[in-house]
């Protein structure tokens, strides 16, 4: 169960990962075009 119990956070974090990544690039991008103005 701990074994499992732990693949389950591994897969959590690695969807995190996926959301966050794409968020930090939308927050340069938006800070970018807000250096531009």
């Amino acid at each position: 169960m701990v074994k499992k119990r732990r693949k389950i956070k591994y897969m959590d974090l690695l969807q995190l990962v996926l959301l966050v990544v794409p968020a930090v690039k939308l927050a340069k991008k938006m800070i970018k075009e807000g250096h531009r103005k």
